[in-house]
């Protein structure tokens, strides 16, 4: 089996996807963005309510805005597409 990078699994997604998770986190609200930063630090959706004054079906609503808008399915994709799409900045 060849031996890959840590690198290498991750630079496998092309600079199209990339190009939609920056428009995405564009796109995003103030508060869609701060929930999705509580939620990348390990915020249970419990807490990030009590933390924001919302309900907890209120963070559950912007999480799922935050995925559709960065057109991945859960935290975990979120996560390594937000670092993929910062990494590999086009050149201006």
């Amino acid at each position: 089996m060849p031996q890959h990078s840590f690198d290498d699994l991750l630079d496998d997604v092309p600079e199209q996807r990339l190009a939609r998770v920056r428009s995405g986190l564009e796109r995003l609200t103030p508060r869609e963005l701060e929930v999705l930063k509580r939620a990348i630090s390990g915020e249970t959706a419990g807490d990030s309510a009590g933390n924001l004054g919302i309900s907890v079906r209120t963070v559950e609503l912007h999480r799922q805005q935050v995925l559709a808008k960065l057109e991945v399915k859960n935290l975990t994709q979120a996560v390594r597409m937000i670092a993929l799409a910062q990494r590999h900045q086009p050149s201006r």
